[in-house]
């Protein structure tokens, strides 16, 4: 055999193997909430898809053979366009599709589907700006949960990761379209509130804070109970993007340094290296 035909009987084995999974993936798939084109059910289009798509497209009889096992439903998976066949249209439209979902995945932190560090510089910037320009207040709010070592070294890394999105999915139903929230890495997340003054700033840290120690993870033998601790800072005329994220997490420091489970606001001087923070909560016992 030929060093090119090895190359075609590869390919075509390739080929016969990418079918089964696509038709064994199909025929598991659930009718709703099944994104068109996600040829791997993850909730994205990503670089696997294209290939799927790109190799229906470059064998026709792999394209006709799961025409032919499609019920109208699942044919809208790979149809992207809605013409009743796939082609090479369809492949264009789920490249477009690609390139936003890349786009924000980019943005986005994988594991709790917050903005990561990356989309919150670069939103604050404009925050900043508008704020200083139009005279509004704007606070940041640092926030870190307590003892989160000793949750991943008792229960191990995926119960870490659950908690890690509980915590965030408490972030996004306790705050404002408007708000910024963030993981900034690890089990640190940053949150920032637009057109509030520190008092209004505190009132929400106190409020979320509250809520995470009354809604402990709840899984299958555990409830793992969480706290926070928060720090506070307030955007001023003279400062900058680095300057309030660096006053914020001094606040946070030292929320940890004083038993956690508690709020910190940062002085109104807003100088960090100079700068000891006040506690804004009463102590708290650690979790």
């Amino acid at each position: 055999m030929s060093i090119a035909d090895e190359k075609n009987t590869q390919i075509e084995q390739l080929a016969a193997q990418t079918q089964a999974v696509i038709l064994k993936t199909l025929q598991h798939q659930r009718d709703a909430g099944t994104l068109p084109g996600d040829a791997n059910l993850n909730q994205k289009i990503d670089k696997e898809d294209l290939e799927v798509l790109e190799l229906l497209l470059s064998k026709s009889e792999l394209a006709e053979a799961l025409l032919q096992q499609m019920d109208p439903r699942t044919l809208a998976l790979f149809d992207i366009n809605q013409d009743g066949k796939i082609d090479v249209l369809d492949l264009i439209e789920l490249y477009k599709t690609a390139l936003l979902d890349m786009e924000q995945l980019a943005l986005t932190d994988e594991l709790t589907g917050l903005y990561n560090r990356r989309a919150l510089k670069d939103m604050l910037k404009t925050r900043i700006y508008a704020a200083q320009r139009y005279k509004h207040p704007l606070c940041g709010v640092a926030i870190d949960i307590d003892y989160f070592k000793q949750i991943n070294d008792r229960y191990g890394h995926d119960i870490g990761d659950l908690t890690l999105q509980h915590l965030a999915t408490l972030m996004r139903q306790h705050s404002r379209i408007s708000d910024i929230v963030a993981r900034t890495g690890g089990e640190e997340f940053m949150l920032i509130l637009d057109h509030t003054p520190p008092a209004g700033a505190q009132t929400f840290a106190e409020k979320l804070r509250k809520r995470v120690e009354d809604s402990p993870l709840i899984i299958p033998a555990h409830t793992i109970s969480l706290t926070i601790s928060a720090g506070i800072a307030t955007l001023h005329p003279d400062s900058d993007m680095d300057v309030l994220l660096k006053a914020a997490d001094l606040a946070l420091y030292t929320a940890k340094n004083q038993g956690r489970n508690q709020v910190v606001l940062a002085p109104i001087e807003h100088t960090p290296h100079l700068a000891t923070p006040r506690s804004t909560q009463a102590s708290y016992p650690p979790a």
